[in-house]
């Protein structure tokens, strides 16, 4: 008996250094950064911790499945909610009636009402992981018209950045700091040329924020690589640390793409800050998986620098929103564990978990929301929920005294919101 249960021993070990080891040529593009340090959150966080807010949550419109962002349009007493199913739908803000809207191309994640033209909500279209996608659908970003259900596309072709070989210039597997272009030294493309060979299909559009005109789409590229998608496709990116992400900006009037930022880490939630000028000067960011937030200055005498707004944040920040104080608001789409945070101590560990089946992984179920001052200099209100009445808050979307939260999950049924918390409301 003794020996039987060396023998398993000894075969677990071998399997378990195997994977340790392994190099699976279908991650090659998975490159594992340095040690990265994840510190203690800061008390000014926790000091403003609810630990009941998520007793008052309410479910309402139960047909609405998992979905990333909800976009309201008072005006028409109603809010377009871009789902999982693929579906835009539409919910009826006095019945709370729900309906499928609008087949969207690919998975609408981001979107935004279009400042300008108001019947319009320009939205991402995006790859979900282990879904089977119709080759005629792109990624790229598009609008909606919301009176004839027209959808058009604005920008289906990127351009590929020239690699950087100095890690001092910010190189994959310099895991401290990214590239912040100003708009003179920024890689430039048009439309027309993007549409040749110098051009190539979106891989993935994540997020989106529109200037006060109507004239520049900022959005947002976890990463972006063949093959790229949501939700599943993550976990690599999450794991390793690579410096994948991309910002861009497009200019419509002049129809050229501009490459904002890069070699940050997973670039998710994106937010343009007004500074009472006639062009936005920064933008708000959130590296995903390494639990930070992050000022990139895009005009004014600081263009091309970046700085950190939080980091050792206690879960991932997702997207980012405004209420109508300006307050900032985060969702926390999964909190930090500890196991993540150690394993970004000792990167020698992350090739095991990579080659680990995507159900062994220990992925947390609890999730959360944080409200930052209008500079995001401040917290205001933090709660974390153990994840039993909603998962996976992609974003928290302040509307008439509620917070929404989105919850990307395919298991979520209904829209999820809280009262605005009493220390918030005016």
């Amino acid at each position: 008996m003794k020996k039987v249960v060396w023998i398993v021993l000894g075969v677990l070990v071998g399997y378990v250094s195997f994977l340790a080891f392994y190099k699976d040529p279908a991650k090659k593009h998975l490159i594992i950064a340095e040690k990265y340090e994840i510190q203690k959150t800061s008390d000014s966080i926790l000091k403003v911790e609810d630990s009941n807010a998520f007793n008052n949550i309410e479910r309402t419109a139960p047909e609405v499945p998992g979905h990333d962002d909800i976009v309201f349009f008072d005006d028409r007493n109603a809010a377009f909610v871009t789902a999982m199913d693929g579906y835009i739908w539409k919910v009826d803000l006095k019945t709370n009636a729900a309906e499928k809207f609008v087949k969207a191309p690919l998975v609408p994640p981001g979107a935004r009402r279009h400042p300008v033209q108001k019947n319009k909500m320009i939205f991402c279209a995006s790859k979900l992981h282990g879904r089977q996608h119709p080759d005629s659908e792109k990624v790229g970003l598009y609008s909606l018209n919301v009176d004839t259900k027209v959808i058009e596309p604005v920008l289906q072709r990127v351009f590929s950045p020239e690699p950087i070989d100095s890690p001092a210039n910010g190189s994959i597997g310099d895991s401290n700091h990214g590239i912040v272009y100003s708009d003179a030294n920024a890689p430039k493309m048009t439309f027309d040329a993007m549409a040749g060979e110098k051009g190539m299909d979106m891989p993935f559009c994540n997020d989106l924020a529109i200037s006060a005109d109507g004239n520049r789409i900022y959005f947002t590229a976890p990463y972006s690589y063949a093959g790229a998608s949501m939700s599943g496709g993550t976990f690599g990116e999450a794991i390793t640390l690579a410096r994948n992400g991309l910002l861009w900006k497009y200019d419509v009037p002049s129809r050229v793409l501009s490459l904002v930022a890069r070699d940050f880490n997973f670039i998710d939630g994106i937010l343009i800050e007004e500074n009472g000028t006639t062009r936005e000067e920064s933008v708000l960011i959130t590296e995903t998986t390494k639990f930070k937030l992050d000022r990139l200055f895009v005009g004014g005498r600081r263009a091309g620098t970046h700085e950190v707004v939080w980091e050792h944040l206690p879960g991932m920040p997702d997207g980012l929103d405004r209420d109508s104080q300006g307050r900032i608001w985060i969702g926390f789409v999964k909190k930090r564990t500890p196991i993540l945070t150690w394993a970004h101590a000792h990167p020698w560990i992350k090739n095991l978990f990579l080659n680990l089946p995507s159900f062994l992984l220990p992925v947390p179920k609890q999730t959360g929301i944080l409200a930052l001052s209008r500079d995001g200099s401040t917290p205001l209100y933090y709660s974390m929920h153990d994840g039993s009445r909603v998962q996976d808050i992609a974003v928290v979307v302040p509307h008439n005294g509620r917070i929404y939260l989105p919850s990307f999950n395919v298991h979520s049924q209904g829209l999820y919101s809280l009262p605005m918390p009493d220390s918030l409301k005016n």
